[in-house]
């Protein structure tokens, strides 16, 4: 059943379009229940190419009732951090061609996303970041009643999004959009986790800081105010060790963004 259903959904993305496409679409996901999820959880690749699928399907989807259908359908299953990690790992380090038979090795190591150097007869010809593709798994992240195991181990990827998108050199559209979903997220993470789950290590300050001082967007920067406002809740001695550069920062950060 799962695989008629995977099928019907690998098929149905490039015509999704078609009222016809829609509403088999539409009739395909609700027969995804969560105990079906539930029930792949020994074959963690099919559950993968499930969600990935999906979240391919929401990132092309002109209907609204088919996307809302896709979320709802995504919201009832129980999540591992693992399914995000390696659908965030396959947009942040996009499989590259080689002009050989040597590949260049990408690894997640200590749940930080790199990418080992490529050897000199390797040659990289895209490793361009689809930054759309990221768009429905971070809003998925919104759901606050999501079911996450291991949640706390998305912190670091996603200050790691974060912090690629700051350093992009060239501006994309969904730039400001990638900005809130991130902070978001963040904050919804450190509200959600329990105190003991929070490793004041990860927290990173200074890129929430630097989000604040590029964006001219109003609400990125109540999102980044109230993701450092629960920083220095979660993490009093943190904050306290930069207290003065801290309040100092807060302050030019919140005059250029016109909070005087």
């Amino acid at each position: 059943c799962f695989e008629i259903i995977l099928q019907i959904l690998s098929r149905s993305i490039k015509k999704s379009k078609a009222i016809t496409t829609i509403d088999i679409m539409i009739l395909t996901l609700k027969q995804l229940t969560p105990e079906m999820f539930a029930a792949l959880s020994s074959d963690f690749d099919k559950q993968f190419q499930l969600v990935s699928e999906c979240f391919s399907l929401w990132q092309r989807s002109k209907s609204s009732q088919l996307t809302t259908t896709i979320k709802t359908t995504l919201s009832k299953f129980a999540f591992d951090a693992k399914h995000f990690l390696t659908y965030w790992k396959t947009i942040l380090e996009p499989a590259s061609q080689q002009t050989n038979t040597d590949s260049q090795q990408n690894r997640l190591s200590n749940k930080k996303l790199i990418i080992s150097k490529p050897t000199e007869q390797t040659t990289v010809v895209n490793t361009t970041i689809n930054w759309k593709n990221l768009l429905p798994s971070l809003e998925l992240l919104h759901n606050d009643q999501l079911l996450i195991n291991h949640r706390h181990e998305l912190i670091r990827p996603l200050f790691l999004i974060l912090e690629k998108s700051l350093n992009q050199t060239i501006d994309f559209e969904q730039k400001t959009y990638i900005d809130q979903l991130c902070t978001t997220a963040l904050l919804n993470l450190y509200t959600q986790l329990k105190p003991a789950e929070c490793n004041p290590d990860i927290f990173n300050s200074e890129i929430v800081m630097e989000c604040m001082k590029r964006t001219n967007d109003l609400h990125t920067t109540q999102q980044c105010l109230m993701l450092l406002s629960k920083g220095a809740q979660l993490f009093p001695v943190r904050i306290k060790l930069n207290k003065f550069r801290f309040a100092i920062e807060m302050i030019i950060v919140i005059y250029d963004s016109g909070f005087s």
